[in-house]
């Protein structure tokens, strides 16, 4: 009986680790069963060969990559990217023969047009509606409600309390510490507290706590977390206070609008509102700080708590990718003998984005000095695909200085390589600096 292999590749985790915890999720909660699981962490900013095991992940150079790709697909059916495609393991995937290849969407990114995808995952409706292809599947991300367990009632008698969770990658519309400083001075609202948790630096007048890692703690000890970011794809914070029974103050940009409904289990500001953010921030904290009864907290909670249980907990994301790849479970494709024709696709998302780390580790690793030529370049079409992607598709006004020199580098190595193309002539001539 064959044993199903699945390979996780995850090359970005997230600006504040939500991609790590999901891994960490999944490696902890996947049952015990015939299916063999994998993961592997991408570095762009490895050396070539630095390599080291930590907590079941195979963490590897992103340069390295094809090389030990090449030999761990030989018999792996799945690889699922679960923190952005990387464009190099997904054309060696199929160069290998990997009957399926999943993305997992944690925001917009390019990877899900990538012809060579079998499902394309949003963890969110959020992500899903903003998405340009067609059918992407859903399952959110999970929450551990054992870990985050539901704690009901005001946390004190004598105050209310209101905390901020958020580092500093984050956009914010604004701060806690901002609303605080104006709420200070009304005296129907002299019985709260605010506390900010986080690397961000504290403004106005609010608590510091810091860095966290006891969360669940925090969320027992606060009333209400305050966060109106400009943007984001899920809202984890989010679902992981309201399954506490910490009631969520956020903006209608917010991803948690798909699990946030106003005034049922959260509050949700309206920021296209031709009203100054901060004005209604104000008003809204105001009214919630003193207007919300004992009765109206306790029902909110436990509408929250519901919410997660229902249709966030992380046993229900598990039974979900279980059932996804099941369905895939005799999958067949065939090996590519060249380099398949959407390897135009792979360049481009490569070449295109030029503040992607992707760009600039490729870029140095493969194709400059840092790095020879590996027989595999010259083996396979992959060395006319980049020359006649350069030539087809990319328009010589829109090469930077950096591109530049990388592309006479690369015609370069094909010359010192004997591997020659008609079209150098008319990449390094449109490619002078």
């Amino acid at each position: 009986m064959h044993q199903q292999k699945i390979v996780f590749i995850s090359s970005s985790f997230g600006p504040t680790n939500g991609i790590a915890n999901f891994e960490k999720n999944l490696r902890h909660e996947l049952p015990s069963t015939a299916t063999k699981f994998v993961f592997y962490g991408l570095h762009y900013e490895f050396s070539p060969g630095k390599y080291f095991y930590q907590d079941g992940v195979h963490h590897i150079a992103a340069c390295d990559a094809f090389d030990i790709f090449l030999k761990e697909f030989q018999d792996t059916d799945i690889v699922q990217f679960n923190g952005g495609l990387d464009p190099l393991s997904c054309c060696v995937a199929a160069y290998a023969g990997v009957p399926t290849l999943i993305e997992i969407l944690h925001q917009i990114e390019i990877g899900g047009l990538h012809p060579a995808t079998d499902a394309i995952i949003c963890v969110s409706e959020f992500v899903k509606k903003e998405q340009c292809f067609s059918n992407p599947i859903v399952i959110p991300n999970g929450i551990d409600c054992n870990k985050f367990y539901y704690q009901e009632g005001w946390r004190f008698k004598e105050k209310r309390v209101v905390v901020q969770v958020s580092n500093n990658s984050k956009e914010l519309y604004c701060e806690l510490g901002e609303v605080a400083n104006d709420l200070a001075k009304d005296p129907n609202c002299a019985h709260f507290e605010a506390y900010t948790v986080g690397n961000r630096s504290p403004i106005g007048k609010i608590i510091d706590l810091g860095v966290c890692t006891n969360m669940p703690e925090i969320y027992h000890n606060a009333d209400f977390l305050f966060l109106l970011e400009t943007k984001s794809a899920f809202g984890l914070v989010f679902a992981e206070a309201m399954a506490c029974g910490t009631l969520p103050i956020i903006a209608s940009s917010s991803g948690a609008c798909t699990f946030v409904e106003h005034e049922k289990n959260g509050w949700i500001l309206d920021c296209s509102s031709d009203q100054p953010i901060k004005k209604q921030a104000n008003a809204m904290l105001k009214n919630i700080l003193s207007c919300v009864s004992d009765n109206q907290f306790i029902a909110m909670q436990r509408n929250a708590r519901q919410c997660i249980e229902k249709s966030y907990s992380l046993d229900g994301m598990i039974l979900k990718y279980l059932d996804l790849w099941d369905s895939f479970a005799n999958k067949k494709r065939k090996k590519s003998q060249s380099i398949p024709s959407w390897m135009n696709f792979t360049l481009a998302s490569l070449f295109y984005n030029q503040n992607n780390p992707i760009f600039l580790q490729y870029l140095n690793a493969y194709f400059t000095d840092q790095r020879p030529l590996e027989p595999y370049f010259l083996k396979h079409p992959m060395g006319a695909a980049v020359i006649n992607f350069y030539v087809k598709h990319l328009c010589p006004a829109l090469i930077s200085r950096h591109m530049q020199f990388c592309v006479q580098k690369i015609c370069q190595k094909f010359r010192d390589s004997h591997c020659i193309f008609p079209e150098l002539d008319f990449l390094e001539k449109n490619a002078q600096i």
